[in-house]
């Protein structure tokens, strides 16, 4: 039986951190090389072929989460009969869907590539690479389940191992083979041979750290289908909720504004998302080690886990935004190599309810460990309500800026009420969670930001007389990391207890004295 434990908890993080930053850096890497060798035809083109595929995304993340949520659940258990039921019956209903949703992109693939105006010259290829990345989909959405199962094992460091391994296979091939001529092809090649490679090592891992798992026909039932569906289709409402959204915004943006200002607002948006990745890493362990702890009823432990997260997703989440809303000029400068006064408006405007959405990440952790997804959609219901009423209006008012403070709204209220009503569902005090974590973790990286944003140009102007973009690249490289690194460290003293600091200062030093060896159930 996998254990939650501070060791594992605090490796998964590790992982998630460092695949995030991988899977960014070689998509700036790759980026450039596609443009240079196809053009940006042939970029949009490869972008295009994954948007058409895009609904396999969706199932992957739901269906996703369910595996991930039960594996814990039933692991803890020992119930690995219903266990493997619910992913082998979901290994073929997914499968299924997703082998429908191929033959139909199959032969419709060539008056599907011509009405979204791919180009002559690519065609062919586009063609040929179209349904491969659809099988690959397939496969991701099906086989890819060994995945979430390692997660929900508390292996969350080799999931992201593989995606890794995945995504360096993918490089290196890609790389080569652009070389040698092979063109959109390249990439395809790259891309199947990286999820294959990583999904049939994904199994292996799985078979050996739980052998009682069996993925096989002879286990798909009734009751793993209902099981799956039933916890798989409340998450697959959320992801579509959240997606059109998402979509439904830009097209208001660029319908009101055009496109150049929807660009703008998408820049603003990319770095905010970069920023929360750090913090993110953080969360991407807590949904199966609070379906540990839900699976044996363990209050005390998972009320702990719950604030000592929270504590910390703040301090990371508010160094990472104050360092992204200091230094949002050079960091759009060095990104696209020209002025964005507009994006980096609009990312010091939404830092605030960026930072109040990430803080509902570790609450929704503990609801979908629990199983539990009625607060997490009626969060995405009042902030859909708000954005629709109030973005029409505030741009008739204010413009763009008016879009903006809608968005900023109906963000700040709807994760302002879902952290107060899940306070009062897990019985704890809201005024305390405001006091102790929201309000020391805001004054203190707000006062930071602040006396950043004086003290910017100041620094600027100390700085090399090289371009533009490489003058903002040094700055952000140099400056903006050792704004960031003691803006944390203001947090860890200011937010953090000092019999806290001292348990995870032990918790480390335990961890590189005992490295191999496990440790118990964490009592964080």
């Amino acid at each position: 039986m996998a254990e939650v434990s501070f060791r594992s908890l605090s490796r998964n993080s590790f992982y998630a951190a460092l695949a995030e930053l991988w899977r960014i850096g070689t998509r700036f890497i790759l980026t450039p090389i596609i443009i240079a060798k196809l053009g940006l035809t042939g970029y949009g083109t490869w972008t295009l072929l994954f948007s058409i595929c895009g609904y396999a995304d969706v199932l992957n993340t739901s269906f996703g989460l369910a595996y991930n949520k039960f594996t814990a659940e039933y692991d803890r258990k020992g119930d690995y009969k219903l266990l493997s039921q619910i992913i082998s019956s979901g290994i073929v209903l997914i499968g299924g869907l997703g082998l429908l949703g191929l033959t139909i992109i199959f032969w419709a693939r060539v008056p599907i590539l011509r009405g979204l105006a791919v180009p002559a010259h690519l065609l062919h290829d586009a063609s040929i690479a179209l349904p491969l990345v659809g099988a690959a989909m397939v496969l991701r959405i099906s086989f890819g389940c060994f995945f979430q199962v390692l997660a929900g094992l508390q292996r969350l460091d080799l999931q992201h191992k593989l995606n890794v391994l995945a995504s360096a296979v993918e490089f290196g091939i890609a790389i080569a083979l652009l070389a040698m001529g092979y063109g959109l092809l390249a990439l395809v090649i790259g891309h199947v041979f990286g999820q294959v490679l990583a999904m049939g090592l994904a199994r292996v891992f799985c078979r050996r750290l739980c052998p009682a798992i069996r993925f096989s026909l002879a286990h798909v039932s009734k009751a793993g289908l209902r099981h799956l569906i039933s916890l798989g289709g409340r998450f697959q409402l959320l992801a579509l909720m959240a997606m059109v959204l998402s979509d439904g915004l830009k097209m208001v943006i660029s319908a009101l504004c055009g496109v150049v200002v929807l660009a703008n607002f998408e820049l603003a948006e990319k770095l905010l998302t970069l920023a929360k990745s750090f913090s993110s890493a953080l969360i991407a362990p807590l949904l199966p080690a609070f379906a540990h702890l839900h699976a044996g009823q363990d209050s005390v432990k998972k009320d702990r886990l719950y604030l000592s997260s929270s504590k910390l997703v703040a301090m990371l989440a508010a160094a990472a935004l104050g360092a992204t809303v200091v230094f949002a000029e050079p960091l759009l400068m060095a990104w696209t190599g020209r002025p964005c006064p507009e994006a980096a408006w609009t990312i010091r405007v939404m830092a605030f309810g960026y930072f109040l959405w990430i803080m509902t990440g570790v609450g929704t952790a503990s609801l979908r460990g629990k199983g539990t997804v009625r607060l997490e959609m009626t969060n995405a219901v009042i902030r859909t309500i708000l954005a629709a009423a109030a973005i029409v209006p505030f741009y008739l008012w204010w413009g763009f800026s008016g879009i903006v403070g809608g968005v900023l709204l109906s963000r700040v209220v709807a994760s302002l009420w879902f952290l107060a009503a899940f306070s009062r569902r897990e019985g704890a005090g809201f005024l305390l969670y405001v006091r102790d974590i929201l309000s020391q973790t805001l004054l203190i990286g707000g006062l930071g930001a602040a006396v950043g944003m004086l003290l910017e140009p100041s620094i600027a102007a100390w700085l090399p007389s090289w371009s533009a973009r490489w003058r903002a690249a040094f700055e952000v490289f140099l400056w903006g990391s050792a704004f960031g690194g003691v803006l944390l460290l203001a947090l860890w003293y200011g937010v953090l207890s000092r019999p806290e600091r001292g348990y995870l200062i032990s918790k480390f030093l335990s961890i590189r004295q005992r490295w191999a060896k496990p440790s118990s159930v964490a009592s964080m």
